[in-house]
């Protein structure tokens, strides 16, 4: 049974495309420039999937939300739900929440992780109860799985075009060398 699927999207041209990010705009780019044109995206998938009564998932690189050359035309001073503010103006953002503000609307709609919905599937509760399950919990605090953080900093030569490089390590002290293809450990110098 499938609890959690991989939906395709249909982007602005009529394409399918199974992740945010991959769904490609017209040659202006409007995906990469508009959250307008994000929001009607999300919008008008989530609407031809609503009487489905299956899970809307949307799923993307975290990269695309990073990417700065997503810029919105929209000026701050013009936004026009209190919300908008806390998404910033780029259109990887301002798309997405624009769209969960919409969700809003719908009284049925719940917009959960995938470890919440399976929860839920495995042990599932009415609503009134849905605070009592450990992952609808909030405040959580999250073990350290990394306590004892090392800073590794490694200089030229380097394999790749770099003249510093800075690494995190767990439970382990800095390898000598910057670990890279065929040196794994970084036991072995760069030339």
């Amino acid at each position: 049974m499938w609890v959690s699927p991989m939906t395709d999207l249909q982007d602005n041209r009529g394409f399918e495309c199974s992740m945010l990010d991959a769904c490609q705009s017209s040659p202006e780019g409007e995906l990469e420039t508009s959250s307008e044109a994000v929001f009607d995206l999300l919008k008008r998938n989530f609407r031809s999937h609503y009487n489905t009564r299956t899970p809307f998932g949307i799923y993307t690189h975290h990269s695309w939300f990073y990417n700065e050359t997503r810029k919105d035309g929209l000026r701050q001073d013009r936004l026009i739900l209190p919300s908008f503010w806390t998404c910033g103006l780029l259109a990887s953002l301002l798309g997405p929440c624009r769209f969960l503000d919409y969700l809003k609307a719908f009284p049925h709609v719940y917009v959960v992780s995938v470890r919440q919905l399976l929860d839920w599937v495995r042990s599932p509760v009415p609503l009134s109860q849905l605070g009592t399950m450990s992952s609808f919990q909030c405040g959580q605090t999250l073990a350290d799985n990394c306590p004892d953080k090392k800073n590794c900093q490694y200089n030229a030569p380097l394999p790749i075009s770099n003249s510093e490089i800075y690494m995190k390590i767990c439970n382990s002290n800095c390898p000598p060398n910057y670990p890279y293809l065929d040196n794994v450990d970084g036991s072995k110098p760069y030339s």
